[in-house]
């Protein structure tokens, strides 16, 4: 509600946890993780820390951390472990300092690796972007359809991306006419357009140890309506 007005409904669909058999962690390491990224404790079903203090094993010393704010059941608990030293890194989570919603606890020790690439391992971008007129735009850094880094301008971007992973790239612009951070598709009742979009002709190919200058002058005319969202495609059900 908004002012004493009702503005909208949604329905909230409440599921009941039984006490699972067993317990299955991960990192979002895949397998290294990105050095612009911190550590993520992932289970399939919400979980707590009930222990803060945990083991971290890196290829210099082992140190106990303690993980700040890991309060409530949540599907994934930051643990604060950002950049380490490059080479392969552990953390030991000891029985009975995790709980799974229904009240099951981590029955034997964890024991989580995940990779650290070395700096020269990775690649730069620089990305020189002039687009005609002053609307609020997005930058898009996407790889595999996923989006790799963003980064909001007005008219223009120059900016040095550092740290990604070797490979094929693509770019894109997005239009952000209404200011929030995303793509907007069309709306009927509205009767507004979908905001527009702008790919870059050709992929760019980073390697490792590498700089890459990219200059993109984009006009408006270029710009045009993608025909589904680009984050994903609708499923035919919907």
């Amino acid at each position: 509600s908004w002012k004493d007005t009702i503005s909208d409904t949604a329905f909230i669909r409440m599921r009941n946890y039984d006490a699972p058999e067993s317990m299955a962690f991960r990192l979002n390491a895949k397998p290294q993780l990105d050095p612009t990224d911190s550590l993520l404790l992932i289970a399939a079903r919400p979980f707590r820390i009930l222990e803060p203090g945990i083991t971290l094993r890196t290829r210099k010393d082992t140190t106990e951390h303690t993980v700040q704010g890991a309060t409530g059941f949540k599907f994934s608990h930051p643990l604060g472990i950002g950049y380490t030293d490059p080479g392969t890194s552990e953390l030991e989570i000891l029985p009975g300092q995790l709980e799974m919603l229904g009240g099951v606890l981590n029955p034997d020790t964890l024991i989580l690796s995940w990779k650290m690439w070395k700096p020269q391992d990775y690649a730069e971008l620089l990305i020189e972007l002039q687009a005609e007129g002053d609307s609020p735009m997005i930058f898009e850094l996407m790889k595999k359809g996923k989006v790799i880094r963003r980064s909001p301008f007005r008219g223009h971007l120059s900016e040095r991306m550092i740290h990604l992973p070797p490979g094929e790239y693509r770019l894109q612009i997005l239009e952000d006419l209404d200011s929030n951070d995303r793509w907007t598709p069309a709306d009927w009742e509205a009767r507004r357009q979908a905001e527009k979009m702008f790919y870059y002709d050709e992929p760019v190919t980073l390697k490792a140890n590498w700089e890459v200058e990219c200059v993109w002058r984009v006009q408006k005319e270029d710009f045009v309506f993608p025909v589904v969202s680009p984050e994903e495609e609708p499923s035919p059900e919907e």
